[in-house]
């Protein structure tokens, strides 16, 4: 009994479940432009052999449909399917990858087909080709004779050649779409006589990750049970994984009810859900939201840019940190924790955590009375605007300055990078002045999200309420120098200048 890959795969080029697919060879057949060799790019599982095998059948089918369809019929098509026709040759890079398997080929490429009227080679996982393989290859694919045709199928075209690239006609297979796996699989569902609970197919769908091999082996193990498909039984296979479940943690998360989370995350783990699976969905999720605010998607989580810039990085890397955690939930529960400590979002509007909001306002609230708009009106701030300590020391300050940076990374990474170039100098009335050695990085920090965030996360940790910047004499001189010359010479390297500049930007100075 063959799979059901295999036994429900297309036969015709109407028949490939990518439409686009379908469009692009339908297109060359109908024109009677079929190329001599062709790139197939893509995933896994999205049907590069099942079409490189009906392209085989076209130019091999000795009686075609009108529209230059394979008859499914005649000797060659069936020798084909069965994979025993003498001039189609299948040959697998990724355990054929020296130059001696394309020097073989090379050599009988020149001789006449047996049966058909080409021979056909198709060069699955291409790219697994060592350099001299590909050498040989390329100078078959420049003079490739009348009588073959080449169809090369792999899942990293970047490691394909250019050379080997702009002698193929490209095709891309892009992974599928849920309709487009839901269509696929009511074929073999029609074919075996299965009744399926209602939403199996959706859900089915949806595990796959855009995979019609993988749709189909699911099926199929789980049509071994019986005829009859239930939910509960895809979920127990699935590790319970279901889009409802990742779209409502993600709600959960992006509104800052952290009990919810921790409640919905024990719930999961104890119906035995694979965390790994979940963490990477939950993350496709909200990437797919934060993406669909920039117009890429649809919208169904209304949110604020910089909320869902912070999700999608800590949950980024929770799926890292997964795979090595000795309680795998762990990662996601701090998420939900640390998420705790960022803004809430309710009904679309911004606004500070709960343990906050209050004092925050209060600092507004008189800043607005005073018609305070520079610096020197916030120096008059007074302590009994809002709750903090009478007295803090520098000294106190330096010794959780970290503490302070640490706290700032996972809300804004380029707060943090950027404070890691700076020094705290003094403490003066109940203000934090902190040094600055380049005027870009004043100008960055005194922006006035920037400023706020520092100062909620410095009246949690030290208990100051306020902050302000003042140049370093490095900088004064240097804007000096910048007025009087117009070429400067470089700064000497600044240590904590490199690992700021490697925090900001992501590369190594």
């Amino acid at each position: 009994m063959s799979s059901f890959y295999r036994k429900y795969r297309p036969r015709r080029i109407e028949e490939l479940d990518l439409e686009e697919v379908r469009n692009t060879l339908a297109a060359g057949l109908k024109k009677g432009e079929l190329a001599h060799a062709y790139l197939f790019v893509g995933p896994r599982g999205s049907g590069k052999t099942s079409a490189a095998r009906i392209l085989a059948k076209v130019v091999n089918c000795e009686k075609p449909t009108a529209s230059g369809e394979p008859c499914l019929e005649c000797d060659n098509c069936r020798a084909i399917e069965q994979g025993s026709f003498v001039d189609v040759m299948e040959i697998d890079a990724a355990s054929h990858r020296g130059i001696d398997a394309i020097r073989e080929l090379r050599d009988k490429i020149g001789l006449s087909p047996v049966a058909g009227r080409k021979k056909v080679y198709i060069i699955d996982e291409v790219h697994m080709l060592t350099v001299e393989a590909f050498n040989a290859l390329l100078k078959t694919l420049e003079e490739p004779p009348e009588h073959a045709m080449f169809v090369l199928c792999t899942t990293e075209e970047h490691k394909v050649p250019e050379t080997i690239v702009s002698r193929c006609t490209r095709v891309g297979f892009v992974k599928a779409g849920k309709d487009e796996v839901i269509k696929s699989l009511s074929k073999v569902v029609k074919g075996e006589g299965l009744k399926l609970e209602e939403g199996v197919l959706e859900l089915l769908a949806e595990s796959v990750d855009g995979s019609f091999r993988e749709g189909h082996k699911l099926l199929e193990q789980l049509a071994s049970f019986g005829k009859e498909v239930s939910l509960k039984k895809v979920e127990e296979i699935l590790g319970s994984v279901r889009g409802g479940e990742v779209k409502q943690v993600a709600q959960l998360l992006i509104s800052g009810k952290t009990k919810l989370v921790l409640e919905k995350l024990e719930s999961m783990e104890k119906g035995g859900v694979d965390w790994s699976n979940f963490a990477e969905k939950l993350l496709d999720y909200v990437r797919g939201q934060l993406k669909a605010k920039y117009g890429i998607g649809k919208v169904e989580i209304e949110a604020e840019i910089e909320r869902l810039r912070v999700v999608t990085m800590l949950v980024a890397r929770a799926c890292g940190e997964i795979k090595t955690a000795v309680v795998p939930a762990l990662p996601l529960e701090m998420v939900a924790v640390e998420l705790d400590r960022e803004v809430e979002i309710s009904g679309g509007s911004v606004r500070v955590a709960k343990e906050q909001k209050a004092e925050v306002g209060k600092l507004d609230e008189k800043r607005d009375e005073m018609g305070e708009k520079n610096e020197t009106g916030r120096d008059e701030i007074k302590a009994d605007m809002v709750q903090v300590r009478e007295k803090v020391s520098l000294d106190e300050v330096m010794s959780k300055w970290d503490e302070v940076i640490k706290s700032l990374s996972p809300l804004n990474h380029s707060v943090a990078g950027l404070l890691r170039s700076c020094r705290p100098k003094r403490v003066e009335n109940h203000f934090l002045v902190i040094e600055a050695y380049y005027k870009f990085h004043k100008e960055q920090l005194e922006q006035e999200t920037r400023r706020r965030m520092l100062e909620e996360t410095l009246k949690r940790e030290v208990g100051l309420p306020a902050v302000k910047f003042v140049l370093g004499e490095k900088a004064v001189r240097a804007a000096k120098v910048m007025e009087e010359h117009d070429n400067v010479t470089a700064p000497e390297k600044d240590d904590k200048l490199v690992e700021a500049v490697e925090d900001v930007f992501g590369v190594e100075v």
